[in-house]
């Protein structure tokens, strides 16, 4: 309605507008130059009350402002999504983001979301011959070793460590007999709102593990909300004493950006055969809190790609 109501005003005031045919699209290009210019005036003028078109119309919200000089950046990720977090959670580029596809090792933030509500983190558990037997990527744990869920969560989100996803379901069903570890990882996606995701396994080795990027997007904001969490995820290496031993467990961060871009608040890489590279990251930028998911990038191409869309995102929005 407010659209129709402006393209009148412009109109009376113009006539030679009204041969022109004004799509909703170009009058929100209009509102973006314009828009831009009373956030300028804000910030110049602290405690300024100016409105702002995307209050007075019903559309998508126009801050950032978007510079169209700069193009998209072209990616092999079969699936992508970026969002301004928490402010009005704007759509700041997309790929196929409601499409279903396995999420390889991003599963593990689910389980330890759970584990970090649930468990105290001191709590002791000790590692049994399933979790080590465990496929893939190992946190170095041994059998019958006595280990902390701190631990287990450190080895989990910095190596990606599938013993530790086994050993914290363990000790879940265990501490609550009467659940089960893979319902409650589905119980809370639906409380997160994550609609079109499923969890079959606590570590992503299944590929039935599926989401979408814009469910993935729920998940890293309800998981760096967790201080706990939100530091291990930062963490770029950790000695860890191993209890009653002397030795040391060491963790290494496969995030590789977060020696490239300092203002990363959290991110998880995953990768199988079915799921191809992913990757999911938050970086504070501006006083603005951004979410990019990857899912299903070519071999070697996740940092990359991950690297040239933060850059990207910088150059093509106002901030």
């Amino acid at each position: 309605m407010w659209l129709q109501i402006i393209a009148t005003i412009f109109f009376i005031l113009n006539p030679i507008m009204g041969l022109f045919y004004i799509s909703k699209d170009n009058l929100i290009s209009i509102f973006n130059i314009v828009e831009y210019k009373i956030i300028k005036k804000q910030k110049e003028a602290p405690g300024g009350n100016l409105p702002l078109f995307s209050n007075i119309i019903n559309v998508t919200p126009l801050y950032p402002p978007r510079n169209l000089k700069i193009i998209e950046p072209e990616i092999s990720s079969g699936t992508s999504i970026i969002i301004l977090n928490k402010k009005n959670d704007k759509i700041l580029y997309q790929k196929n983001i409601n499409e279903k596809r396995s999420i390889a090792s991003l599963t593990k933030l689910m389980t330890a979301l759970i584990v970090v509500d649930d468990i105290d983190l001191e709590k002791k558990t000790i590692m049994s011959q399933q979790a080590v037997d465990t496929e893939g990527v190992m946190g170095g744990f041994k059998n019958g070793e006595q280990v902390t869920i701190k631990t287990l969560l450190y080895a989990l989100l910095m190596q990606s460590s599938n013993d530790a996803a086994i050993a914290l379901a363990e000790k879940f069903n265990s501490t609550f007999p009467n659940s089960d570890f893979i319902e409650e990882m589905n119980k809370t996606a639906q409380k997160l709102g994550m609609e079109d995701t499923l969890f079959a396994d606590p570590s992503g080795l299944d590929p039935n593990n599926l989401s979408t990027a814009t469910n993935l997007t729920k998940l890293i904001s309800a998981v760096i909300n967790k201080p706990i969490l939100k530091e291990i995820l930062k963490t770029p290496f950790i000695e860890i004493p191993v209890i009653g031993e002397n030795r040391m467990h060491k963790y290494y961060n496969t995030d590789a950006l977060l020696k490239t871009f300092p203002e990363i608040t959290g991110g998880k890489t995953g990768y199988t055969i079915e799921a191809g590279e992913c990757m999911i990251l938050a970086i504070q930028y501006k006083s603005n809190e951004i979410i990019y998911v990857l899912l299903g990038a070519e071999y070697g191409q996740r940092f990359p790609e991950l690297e040239r869309l933060i850059k990207w995102t910088k150059e093509a929005y106002v901030w």
